[in-house]
């Protein structure tokens, strides 16, 4: 049947479909949308894992794979807070440039 449909036009369910795939690898192809939402998944699911394994004293367990997954988000988080800090404070420096130069010319 395949060979028979050579050329001939999509289905409109089988063009449905072919959007629907396409959105799909679209979303694919941009992990760092979904990233933050998928390792607060992973961490929870690992914490359940945990838990149910049996824990009862401790009322927080991570396994050391979660742990390592926690320690590089928050890394990562706390290098941008960073790199967003000196972006601000070099935007900051510019400001006070541009408002001495606006002064200078105002009183000129």
């Amino acid at each position: 049947e395949m060979l028979g449909r050579v050329g001939a036009a999509l289905s409109p369910e089988e063009e449905a479909a072919r959007a629907r795939l396409h959105e799909l690898a679209s979303q694919l192809a941009a992990p760092p949308l979904f990233n933050g939402r998928l390792n607060e998944l992973l961490c929870a699911v690992r914490l359940q894992r945990s838990a149910s394994a049996g824990a009862p004293l401790e009322r927080y367990h991570l396994d050391p794979g979660a742990q390592e997954d926690v320690k590089q988000f928050l890394s990562l988080q706390q290098k941008g807070m960073a790199h967003l800090m000196d972006t601000a404070k070099k935007d900051l420096v510019a400001l006070n440039t541009i408002a001495e130069g606006m002064a200078r010319l105002v009183r000129a």
